[in-house]
């Protein structure tokens, strides 16, 4: 069992999603948390006030929240399992809800992420670092265990550290 834990920013890493190109500065973001855009597939399961199962898409996430696309309007504070192609179950509870053309955008908040398997049993590749860094070109999954990858294995800390340095030169 995987528990969402802390995991600090850099302070000039960047946040949110962008609509610039990768090498252009980011807006000003608010947000606490780095956000990191995704595409993937997953299958949604409400599971209140009765059970119900729709397809849907993660479009973002974040170290406590992912933002999810559906068909289906979703009250508040609903408590859902988000499937990620079987590889991985995100317990969470819906933020809000808001229309979005003909779909659904979904905030959820994450209490807990379980794992089939460790994809980074041993260390994270330099590539995928640069890119949770850069917050593009990973899928949810890939974020979640970098996330708490980095939690647990200092080397790649500190290989991230160096990569940040490196950057702000």
């Amino acid at each position: 069992m995987a528990t969402p834990t802390a995991l600090s920013v850099p302070p000039n890493t960047k946040t949110g999603p962008s609509k610039t190109s990768p090498n252009e500065p980011r807006p000003f973001e608010r947000r606490r948390e780095p956000r990191y855009p995704t595409n993937d597939p997953v299958e949604v399961c409400i599971l209140e006030p009765r059970y119900e199962r729709v397809s849907g898409t993660v479009l973002d996430i974040s170290r406590s929240g992912v933002r999810v696309q559906v068909r289906t309007p979703v009250a508040k504070t609903v408590h859902l399992e988000i499937i990620l192609a079987s590889r991985a179950i995100i317990f969470g509870e819906t933020r809000y809800c808001r229309r979005h053309g003909d779909a659904y955008h979904l905030g959820v908040s994450i209490d807990d992420v379980y794992f089939a398997q460790d994809l980074f049993a041993l260390h994270i590749e330099p590539d995928l670092i640069g890119l949770y860094l850069d917050g593009t070109g990973l899928t949810a999954l890939q974020a979640i265990q970098i996330r708490n990858h980095l939690v647990n294995c200092s080397a790649c800390r500190e290989n991230l550290a160096a990569r940040v340095a490196l950057s702000s030169l």
